[in-house]
């Protein structure tokens, strides 16, 4: 069944995912910002569950947290980048980046780039119907120019996942990366982003990330999935020119250098399949 590491494993949809993963056989990684509930959640999961602990807003520590994973030895079959929050007000980290761009988006792309040579087979990418309403303003993306909007920011880092995850497809074959719409789930980042309750389940919210992580056929990538299927995206997912403009913006972000494929691919890629 293989090991999967899903950010943002303690709670909502994250968790949920996690459980249902586990359930099925997988073995998990989970992170989560918190040591006493990744703790919590590895102990509950089983079945040779670890978990890491790094605050997505600091690259440092994303850095530190997979290195350990590397220094593991062991191979990463799936990652599940599930980990979201929503800013009402513009906060920003320490080297000055927008908070939900940040965890939501940049965390992930260099999560990528240091584990994608751990054997990953497929990259889930938890994106969201407000990607449709998203605009990346490449020459603002962390809102210094203009005034901030919650809802206008997560939108724009839900499109980010869009765009990062088609144009990752296109420079990894071999990968199967895809994105998806979870649904509309009460969760912490719901009541406190939106002030609602969800319509949709928690096992609901889980099932298209876990069909991805286990069950999608190996060719199907590239796509945005709603409810386990292929689903309407954001004209801009399409958009090659600005897929490969977005992709060195990304790494520059990030710290890393323009590449047309990501760095992690080669000499540190544990040798074993995905099955």
């Amino acid at each position: 069944m293989g090991r999967i590491l899903i950010t943002g494993g303690t709670d909502g949809i994250g968790l949920e995912t996690a459980r249902q993963l586990a359930r099925r056989g997988a073995t998990v990684d989970v992170h989560g910002r918190s040591a006493a509930k990744v703790a919590a959640v590895a102990a509950e999961l089983g079945g040779g569950a670890a978990g890491h602990v790094a605050d997505l807003t600091d690259l440092e520590a994303v850095r530190a947290m997979c290195a350990a994973l590397r220094d593991r030895g062991a191979p990463i079959h799936v990652l599940v980048l599930n980990a979201g929050l929503f800013a009402k007000e513009r906060v920003t980290t320490p080297d000055g980046r927008e908070s939900s761009l940040a965890v939501n988006h940049d965390a992930h792309v260099l999560l990528v780039d240091e584990l994608l040579g751990l054997a990953v087979r497929r990259v889930v990418v938890v994106s969201s119907v407000a990607h449709l309403r998203g605009r990346l303003v490449l020459g603002d993306l962390d809102w210094r120019d203009r005034p901030f909007d919650g809802y206008g920011a997560y939108a724009a880092s839900k499109l980010a996942n869009a765009v990062y995850a088609a144009e990752l497809a296109r420079r990894t074959p071999g990968v199967s990366v895809n994105s998806l719409h979870p649904g509309v789930i009460t969760t912490k980042l719901l009541r406190e982003g939106f002030q609602m309750d969800g319509y949709d389940s928690l096992t609901n919210g889980a099932a298209t990330s876990v069909f991805l992580a286990l069950d999608a056929p190996a060719d199907l990538t590239g796509a945005y999935l709603a409810g386990s299927r292929v689903a309407a995206h954001n004209p801009a997912v399409d958009d090659r020119a600005l897929g490969a403009q977005f992709w060195d913006l990304c790494r520059a972000r990030v710290g890393l250098p323009a590449s047309s494929n990501p760095a992690a691919a080669g000499a540190r890629a544990v040798r074993e399949e995905f099955t």
